[in-house]
């Protein structure tokens, strides 16, 4: 699949941007090969699908048991990653920059290398 925006995946547009939002909700847009958003509305992130932060932003983990292949903040110097539901990821591209986390009580974040990109 080449380049992280090549995989199956979308990018976050708004902040506040959640795994529950559909494509009306405007938070997310299909990527192009070089990992931008191309202005066409997406649902959010599904089962073995990747996801790129575009913008400086809070993103919510609230499907359960979802499967992220890859979350790529690279570009972005993201605000953080709210795990309410349990969620596996498989890789971060970090670029450097970090990504904080917050864990809701009770929920899980695995980190499994047999899922990554």
């Amino acid at each position: 699949s080449g380049a992280l925006g090549v995989a199956a995946g979308v990018i976050a547009t708004n902040n506040n941007a959640a795994f529950s939002d559909n494509v009306g909700n405007n938070n997310w847009n299909e990527i192009t090969a070089a990992g931008v958003a191309n202005g066409n509305p997406a649902g959010s992130p599904q089962n073995n699908w990747a996801f790129t932060y575009g913008g400086d932003y809070t993103i919510t983990a609230d499907a359960a048991d979802r499967i992220i292949t890859a979350i790529n903040v690279a570009g972005t110097t993201p605000v953080g990653l709210n795990i309410a539901q349990n969620t596996v990821v498989g890789s971060i591209i970090t670029g450097g920059n970090l990504l904080p986390v917050t864990i809701t009580a009770g929920k899980s974040l695995t980190l499994n290398g047999n899922n990554a990109v």
